[in-house]
């Protein structure tokens, strides 16, 4: 019996994304003439971890995302828009976090990120507040 269409019904969807970008990533590396042993050595990561990181046998940490994304001179959120495009439909909730965030992460330096996550669970829990309240 065939379970492939099964198996592919009850995956969850980021099992499906996160393919997605391991795939696109492991393009982008063998397009730009990256080996991923060199990405390894870069990254000081070690040897075949990328490969199993790829093949989905290891899980694809946020930190090894974004440190792939800037080796191979990818940014992360043209990465992602070109792997997912598509108009997005968002609840005017979801628009306002957005843009709060956005103006959280264009105000704050990169050395100061213990007050930047204080202040964004105090805006996010401003946010839900007000949403609860409706």
């Amino acid at each position: 019996m065939d379970t492939t269409d099964e198996n592919a019904a009850t995956s969850p969807p980021s099992l499906e994304s996160v393919k997605i970008i391991t795939t696109a990533l492991r393009n982008a590396a063998r397009i730009s003439g990256v080996s991923l042993r060199s990405c390894e050595r870069k990254l000081q990561i070690p040897t075949g971890y990328l490969t199993r990181i790829l093949n989905g046998d290891v899980s694809l940490r946020l930190a090894t995302f974004l440190d792939l994304c800037d080796l191979l001179g990818l940014p992360p959120a043209a990465l992602l828009a070109c792997l997912f495009p598509g108009p997005l439909a968002l609840e005017p909730r979801t628009s306002k976090l957005l843009a709060c965030l956005a103006t959280l992460a264009a105000e704050v330096p990169p050395a100061d990120y213990a007050n930047t996550l204080w202040n964004l669970r105090e805006s996010f829990s401003l946010f839900l507040d007000n949403r609860i309240a409706r």
